[in-house]
């Protein structure tokens, strides 16, 4: 599979314009044309269809997405080496303090236990906030999280998987320990976030919605030690990923309420600009991270789905 014709699949399913894709590639409208007619002829299938004037992808297409900017990660990391043991480098990677610290929060220990000759600089940010920070050039890499695999502008990378939303608060709280919980019995409890643009909170409060159900307050933070004290002093509900519940749960004074209703889930990945070299370090941290990623999934295949 040719992966230039890969490539201009993923830029013209963020564009859905053949004109700004060609720009952005720098190719000629009739090789972008090109490319996409073969990489339909191989599959067998057509990859973007026209309602109307407006260009879209077909379900096939929407289904080969993920695979393909997997593909094109790996064929990144294919063409570069791993970093020196003897060479010291940094990176920089952003990313909300929930995803960051808690949630791959093993991956972190892990790597700078295998790569101590790479410096990490991890800028927190508010998860609407990481592209951005990586499109202006601070950071190299970023996480993110959201409610689909759409494609991010500008930006290569691969979701690595989805994890169901947990909701976290104190032992000693009013209903901590019960079962079977529903979102009726969450009325009249605050809810505290770091960020307005938490897809944890903000999904869960929809799902409540959804069934006229509503929080007392909903405080927006800026830090987790903020959003921690008001669970321990005010009975607030934190909505967070599965497995920053498992560290919470783990090292402190917090538990997973027991709900009876469904999951909501929510896709996490790493991302840097598109169309740049990789350095050394970036390599190995992406290579790194989808390799904790498999691991989680193949170990616990129930919370860590690939699909």
């Amino acid at each position: 599979m040719d992966t230039k014709a890969v490539k201009t699949f993923v830029v013209l399913s963020e564009t859905l314009n053949y004109q700004q894709a060609a720009q952005r590639l720098s190719y000629a409208p009739s090789t972008l044309t090109g490319h996409i007619r073969a990489l339909e002829q191989e599959l067998g299938v057509r990859l973007f269809t026209k309602v109307g004037r407006q260009l879209e992808l077909t379900g096939e297409g929407q289904g080969f997405l993920e695979s393909a900017q997997r593909l094109l990660m790996d064929y990144d990391l294919a063409l570069r080496s791993v970093v020196p043991a003897d060479e010291e480098l940094t990176l920089g990677v952003a990313g909300c303090e929930l995803i960051a610290t808690y949630a791959f929060s093993p991956f972190f220990d892990s790597f700078l236990q295998r790569h101590p000759n790479i410096q990490l600089g991890i800028h927190f940010s508010s998860n609407m906030q990481a592209p951005g920070t990586i499109l202006s050039g601070d950071v190299d890499v970023g996480m993110h999280c959201a409610p689909s695999r759409k494609p991010l502008p500008g930006l290569d990378g691969t979701f690595l998987y989805r994890e169901p939303t947990s909701l976290v608060v104190h032992k000693n709280h009013p209903l901590a320990g019960q079962k079977g919980l529903h979102y009726a019995d969450l009325a009249g409890y605050p809810f505290a976030a770091p960020h307005a643009d938490c897809y944890c909170t903000s999904e869960m409060l929809k799902r409540m919605a959804g069934v006229d159900v509503k929080p007392d307050a909903t405080y927006y933070l800026g830090i987790m030690q903020l959003v921690l004290h008001k669970l321990a002093t005010e009975g607030a509900i934190l909505s967070c990923p599965y497995s920053a519940a498992q560290w919470f749960t783990s090292y402190g004074d917090l538990q997973v309420l027991d709900m009876a209703e469904e999951d909501v889930w929510l896709w996490y990945g790493v991302f840097y600009k598109a169309g740049q070299t990789l350095p050394p370090a970036q390599v190995t941290f992406l290579g790194e991270i989808q390799k904790f990623a498999e691991e989680r999934s193949r170990q616990d295949p129930k919370h860590y789905l690939t699909r």
